[in-house]
């Protein structure tokens, strides 16, 4: 995971999950390690808690769920992938569960702390391949004060829609959420 080594989007597959489960892993540890936690006391919380998703986006819990859910024709998964065929990070734009929403995508993404510049490529491939796929409607949510991830949303071409005042509850703290 050395940083500066250039990555490639393509379509995430079942091949690419051991790759991201020692993603997650490796991201977990270090993100525990800058906070002073502990990673043995911690190591049992889902990923999405880490990740810090938001919305419908937190119902996709990890990559497997993700990728039966492009092979159910609900979206589309991307992965970054370096010279090494190592995965960086992976983005999804699925359809949330609800069968009223069959061509709305909610978007969001889990990428190495080295590879955070590569987030917003990586959303604009997930876009991408799930708007070839003639989907409408895409929707991501995050924290208001999260400078990267809303960064990253814009230059991958999505716009705040929404601001929800004090909706969510960060670190005891009441934070507004964006829809994008």
């Amino acid at each position: 995971y050395a940083p500066g080594r250039p990555v490639t989007m393509v379509p995430g597959t079942m091949r690419h999950r051991h790759d991201v489960d020692r993603l997650l892993s490796f991201a977990k540890m270090v993100r525990l390690a800058a906070a002073g936690g502990d990673y043995a006391r911690i190591c049992g919380q889902p990923d999405a808690v880490l990740d810090r998703r938001l919305g419908p986006a937190h119902a996709v819990v990890n990559f497997m769920q993700a990728v039966f859910a492009v092979e159910d024709g609900r979206g589309a998964l991307a992965v970054a992938l370096t010279p090494g065929q190592s995965v960086v990070g992976w983005a999804f734009c699925l359809a949330p569960a609800s069968p009223l929403e069959a061509d709305a995508r909610v978007l969001d993404c889990s990428v190495h702390p080295n590879y955070a510049g590569q987030a917003a490529p990586l959303l604009k491939a997930a876009l991408d391949m799930a708007q070839a796929a003639g989907t409408h409607p895409v929707q991501a949510w995050c924290f208001a004060d999260d400078a990267a991830r809303t960064g990253a949303l814009r230059d991958a071409g999505l716009k705040e829609r929404v601001r929800l005042k004090q909706h969510a509850r960060l670190d005891g703290q009441r934070c507004d959420v964006l829809v994008m």
